[in-house]
């Protein structure tokens, strides 16, 4: 009978594609994993009050400044690239809404679970 291996179950594959254009510099705001949540949930999605707290503390949950996932520094390069194309005028409001609302389903993950997410999105930017 096959057996998991928990070490290599969760490995996270290195991001390949996806990353920002080098001669594309964004000055990121202090605060910009809240400003991330704040677009998501109130100029994006226009979620209910409940929804976003949800979303919110889920986010604080996974990538927050408390948060405990080890690969945290990597999943927050991944989401600079999402806030970063999120907060451009690049974007259709089709492909923000889409965008964003992969990142509210994944939050309900584990950590490598959304980081898996994230990087899932950030690929389909490079497409």
């Amino acid at each position: 009978m096959p057996k998991i291996n928990p070490d290599k179950s969760y490995a996270q594959v290195p991001l390949r594609l996806g990353k920002l254009d080098p001669a594309v510099t964004i000055e990121m705001p202090y605060g910009w994993l809240t400003e991330l949540c704040l677009l998501v949930a109130d100029k994006i999605l226009n979620l209910n009050d409940h929804d976003k707290q949800n979303f919110i503390a889920n986010m604080e949950r996974l990538s927050g400044p408390d948060a405990t996932y080890t690969l945290k520094a990597q999943l927050h390069e991944s989401m600079i690239v999402i806030y970063a194309n999120l907060a451009s005028t690049k974007l259709s409001p089709d492909q923000k809404t889409a965008l964003a609302s992969k990142l509210v389903e994944g939050v309900k993950n584990c950590g490598p679970g959304f980081h898996d997410r994230i990087n899932e999105a950030v690929e389909s930017l490079s497409v």
